[in-house]
């Protein structure tokens, strides 16, 4: 599921600082609910040189998960979960 941030989140990867602007969620089947298996983001790198970020938004697990980007991963999951079991949905 893709899930588009209300406001980009900085976060910090292998090169520096990312601005990170919506999150791709994988989620996998455990037992009856779905859980996250993998996640993945639109972000532009910092530029070393000037100040800002690189107008370029490309995706990447290039990223360390910080507060603000584990709770729009959480809300994401429970959502999900919870459409399931309002529409009784078999996983």
């Amino acid at each position: 599921m893709t899930v588009k941030l209300k406001k980009p989140i900085v976060a910090e990867g292998s090169k520096g600082s990312v601005l990170i602007r919506s999150l791709f969620i994988h989620l996998t089947r455990t037992d009856d609910q779905l859980q996250v298996s993998n996640v993945e983001a639109s972000a532009a790198e910092r530029k070393k040189t000037s100040e800002g970020y690189l107008p370029f938004f490309g995706r990447t697990a290039d990223f360390q998960m910080n507060k603000a980007l584990q709770s729009e991963v959480d809300n994401a999951e429970k959502l999900v979960n919870q459409d399931c079991e309002k529409h009784e949905m078999t996983l």
